[in-house]
């Protein structure tokens, strides 16, 4: 067997399963003698500070952080709401085991603004309906998340995502060690465990506060096609990434 790459960066997702799968990571890594300073989990409140104190965006801040975490000696597991840039991550590929957890993205886009609508208040609260919520801008920036984290580019512009974006994303993951999906969670451990040498158990955890019947309600079709629609360079590169790792999975058998 191959030395793992180390450290093991997990960009998390939100609403994509990320944090039953830190749990599981951490435990493991416990489990096997890890040292507490060996593990490095992304102080967001900590990134946002030095944002505003620099005045700078909070996503470039995060960018220099986790670069220079990747970097640091004696590090062996680092996970957080990151994102893949180019310029300062692609250096790393080679060396770190990048990997992250997909969702089908409308199904994402329902679950994160159910999840921060019902939230009682604090940091990413969303107080408006969700007819409202859709004719936002960041809810096209929530709906884009696939390629706001993966095109690499390192500016995360206002715009909508363009077909070169959305090529550009799907590379990106591509090149990830290993991309799974959310209700796929548990041969994404299974294959992490062999990865890495670890047993990797996935708990449950950071249950939706939304009403079940409110988060599988069937929707108005105007507003499940708008939806659609705005998910739509999402689902781009969902879909094409899935089809890649069904297919390196089907290879490998």
């Amino acid at each position: 067997m191959n030395t793992p790459k180390q450290p093991v960066f997990f960009l998390h997702i939100t609403k994509c399963g990320g944090t039953s799968l830190r749990a599981a990571m951490l435990n493991a890594l416990t489990q096997r003698g890890a040292a507490d300073a060996a593990l490095h989990q992304l102080d967001a409140p900590f990134s946002a500070q030095i944002a505003r104190t620099a005045n700078l965006e909070t996503m470039d801040v995060r960018d220099l952080l986790l670069a220079s975490t990747l970097n640091t000696p004696g590090i062996e597991f680092v996970a957080g709401h990151y994102r893949y840039t180019d310029a300062l991550h692609e250096p790393l590929l080679s060396r770190a085991m990048f990997i992250t957890v997909l969702r089908e993205p409308v199904d994402r886009f329902l679950s994160l603004y159910y999840y921060n609508h019902y939230k009682s208040g604090g940091h990413g609260h969303e107080p408006l309906s969700l007819e409202d919520y859709i004719t936002r801008p960041r809810a096209r920036r929530s709906a884009e998340d696939y390629v706001r984290l993966f095109r690499g580019t390192g500016v995360d512009h206002r715009e909508f995502a363009s077909d070169q974006d959305v090529d550009a994303a799907i590379r990106n993951l591509q090149r990830f060690d290993l991309v799974g999906e959310l209700k796929q969670q548990e041969t994404f451990c299974a294959s992490l465990s062999e990865m890495t040498g670890l047993d990797v158990k996935l708990p449950l955890l950071n249950r939706s506060p939304a009403p079940a019947k409110t988060r599988h309600q069937t929707l108005p079709k105007a507003l499940q096609d708008e939806i659609t629609r705005l998910c739509a360079p999402s689902t781009a590169v969902y879909d094409a990434v899935m089809t890649s790792v069904l297919h390196k999975t089907s290879v490998a058998a």
